[in-house]
């Protein structure tokens, strides 16, 4: 039995299902969603290979939801830049509960007053 968004789906046997969106994204797609829920617009430096450079594990991580939607008419109800913001808020959360980076120099994160702005050269945010 599934529960998802106040619908229980059941089959009569457990079957393995993947709920991905089907959509790509990149490392520095999710870098500046994370940096932007928290106030940061990020400044890229170099271009092309010398900006960001991972060797391929694998050239296409894409999941495809279609055997769900097909079976049990799951569709997706978060974006992306949804999702990357709800992990960000979560983490701060553990942050401020002591949970999570317990002695780091993130006190500029976790304020009660933050007036966090665009990054500078130098200071948190540049890449």
């Amino acid at each position: 039995m599934i529960h998802a968004d106040g619908i229980t789906i059941r089959q009569p046997q457990g079957e393995d299902f993947i709920l991905a969106t089907g959509e790509a994204y990149n490392v520095r797609q999710f870098v500046e969603i994370a940096f932007k829920t928290v106030g940061i617009r990020i400044h890229w430096s170099g271009k092309d290979l010398t900006e960001y450079f991972r060797t391929l594990e694998n050239e296409n991580l894409l999941g495809s939801p279609h055997r769900a939607k097909k079976i049990l008419g799951w569709e997706r109800t978060y974006s992306f830049e949804n999702l990357v913001e709800e992990m960000v808020q979560s983490d701060i959360k553990a942050v401020k509960q002591g949970k999570l980076f317990a002695n780091t120099n993130l006190d500029w994160l976790v304020g009660e007053n933050d007036n966090v702005s665009d990054s500078s050269e130098g200071s948190p945010g540049r890449i």
